[in-house]
């Protein structure tokens, strides 16, 4: 399977690298790893990708990865990820900020 990854941020916290991805490609050597430093990088070759992790995909992408079947991304929002208009491309949000969030109003409440 071919994996781009387009996790770039300005905050450090939410940006991933190469490196940070490694363990993935360590546990699942099937996989091939594409890590894009930007934008530009991500749209000049994903034609071939099969799975994006991304914070954020855009409508008009779709069209220039004809061979994608999921979208990842650590967001809690779906507002970020545009959806597909032919509904084919499945996309899985983070499911992490349920319990921060609800922690963090249980603590302002009290």
């Amino acid at each position: 399977m071919e994996v781009h990854a387009c996790l770039w941020n300005d905050v450090r916290a939410f940006d991933f690298c190469e490196q940070d991805l490694q363990p993935i490609v360590d546990a699942h050597p099937q996989i091939k790893l594409h890590v894009h430093p930007n934008t530009q990088a991500f749209l000049d070759t994903c034609n071939t990708a099969e799975m994006v992790l991304t914070w954020d995909f855009k409508s008009d992408w779709y069209a220039r990865c004809p061979q994608l079947k999921v979208i990842m991304t650590p967001a809690a929002g779906n507002d970020w990820i545009a959806p597909a208009a032919d509904q084919q491309v499945q996309v899985i949000h983070g499911s992490f900020h349920g319990g921060i969030l609800a922690e963090s109003l249980l603590s302002a409440l009290l």
